[in-house]
């Protein structure tokens, strides 16, 4: 059995682990990314001392990354938003690389979710699939026969960028829209309460975070109707934090995307949330790796 390092860099936490051949997680760790007070030179830093560590325990025969951001196939960053100021232009996998002295991939982390769901988890065996991570923003990602649409510029399947409400989707699907909603309603600091919180009021029947879901939903229902209009996926896998809430959640989203006037041929499309969770992204960036597409 050979053994494999997995990170997940997002934009408040980096997800390090050790996986196997069959993708499962066997350790792992979460930090905070320091991108922000000490640039990416020290947070790639921190994932290679991550995986100094793992090699204390296994013996790895590559590293596996999935990162937030526009990447291209030589594992680059060529595009990333303000959570990440400096980021842009970084060749993350070579860097990595000759950091642990390991063979390094890198891929966006939607799409790393999406390989990861079809691999073993809530896809398996379903094409086309597209997964729509759900977190600080909106994230998403479409396979065909396996294989990552990436479109002209990277962006294929970013549907947290759809416009909507004279805005965008992300500033009103997001985990972090659901947060800013209630805490306004509250009258709370959006510090005091954060997405676990919510779904917690949610389930004790709390007015105001039940009445914040379902706002959510309706926002993200408008977006997969998109989805589905466009590329008429077999599923789409919800994935992120939020697949942990899914009691709460996927009752909202049921009834929010009842309400669009689809025609019956797309209501097809199977809506599941993620069975791996947090570990999506590492999963699938090591599905790359080993060409599991």
């Amino acid at each position: 059995m050979a053994f494999y390092g997995t990170a997940d860099i997002g934009g408040t936490m980096i997800k390090l682990g050790v996986a196997d051949d069959s993708g499962t997680i066997l350790a792992r760790v979460d930090v905070k990314n320091p991108v922000r007070e000490t640039g990416v030179g020290a947070m790639l830093e921190n994932v290679a001392a991550a995986v100094h560590d793992f090699r204390k325990s296994y013996v790895l025969d590559g590293l596996a990354v999935s990162t937030a951001g526009v990447v291209d196939e030589d594992g680059a960053v060529v595009h990333s938003g303000p959570a990440f100021p400096g980021y842009e232009g970084t060749p993350l996998a070579a860097r990595l690389g000759k950091l642990t002295g390991l063979p390094c991939t890198a891929m966006n982390d939607a799409n790393c979710a999406a390989l990861g769901e079809a691999w073993i988890g809530a896809g398996r065996g379903l094409s086309p699939l597209a997964c729509v991570t759900l977190g600080t923003g909106v994230g998403g990602a479409v396979l065909m026969d396996g294989q990552p649409c990436v479109g002209a510029s990277g962006f294929a399947g970013e549907i947290g960028y759809l416009p909507f409400e004279d805005d965008i989707l992300e500033n009103a699907a997001s985990v972090s829209a659901l947060v800013r909603f209630v805490a306004d309603e509250k009258k709370l600091s959006a510090e005091a309460i954060d997405g676990a919180r919510v779904l917690e009021m949610a389930r004790a029947g709390d007015e105001i975070a039940r009445s914040g879901v379902m706002r959510q939903m309706r926002a993200l229902a408008t977006g997969l109707a998109a989805l589905i209009c466009v590329v008429d996926p077999a599923v789409i896998v919800i994935g992120g934090g939020v697949a942990a809430g899914a009691d709460v959640l996927a009752p909202a989203l049921s009834a929010a995307m009842d309400r669009l006037p689809l025609a019956e041929p797309m209501k097809k499309t199977r809506i599941r949330f993620s069975t791996l969770g947090n570990d999506a992204g590492m999963v699938g960036a090591l599905a790359y790796f080993l060409g599991k597409h």
